[in-house]
């Protein structure tokens, strides 16, 4: 068996394993984007065309019907303040995602600088130590406390409620 045979069936099974991950990759993103594209399409079709059965893949007769009634608030008869809900979501993790980047920086650059002081490992394992308390065990406490305030049902308990659950 020469040098070249050999070389060439290592590069004939190396180019079968690429194409079998390439096939494999396909298929993966096949399944993970058919939900998506299902939602695209089901978008585009009326209320009624939704509901048939079987499902059609493309719309009888597409319409903007959807996305007319997510934008002006009226929904299935409903009117729904959609740009109210929209400015509340965006002021809210605007918000909270701006005081969590404030307040970790100025506690990063106080670990930071002060973590050979005395008892500076000492909160850096007290930090560690609160991050394994599961989220949910403490929604119940939380909720008492923002009730006791006065802040539950309000933005600005929202607001305070992600900054507590994103930092440490």
């Amino acid at each position: 068996m020469s040098f070249s045979t050999v070389h060439s069936r290592q590069t004939a099974i190396k180019i079968t394993i690429k194409v079998a991950i390439a096939v494999g990759a396909i298929f993966v993103l096949t399944i993970t984007l058919l939900p998506y594209l299902w939602l695209v399409i089901t978008s585009f079709k009326n209320y009624g065309e939704v509901f048939d059965v079987p499902p059609t893949l493309i719309p009888k007769a597409p319409t903007l019907e959807v996305y007319k009634g997510v934008f002006t608030g009226e929904q299935l008869g409903r009117h729904d303040p959609w740009p109210l809900f929209f400015a509340n979501s965006l002021a809210v993790a605007g918000g909270a995602a701006l005081l969590c980047t404030l307040i970790a920086s100025f506690a990063g650059y106080g670990f930071a600088r002060f973590t050979n002081l005395k008892g500076g490992t000492f909160l850096l394992i007290l930090i560690l130590v609160s991050q394994m308390f599961p989220g949910p065990s403490l929604l119940i406490p939380i909720y008492a406390m923002l009730r006791r305030l006065t802040l539950d049902n309000s933005r600005l308990g929202l607001l305070l409620l992600y900054t507590a659950f994103v930092l440490p």
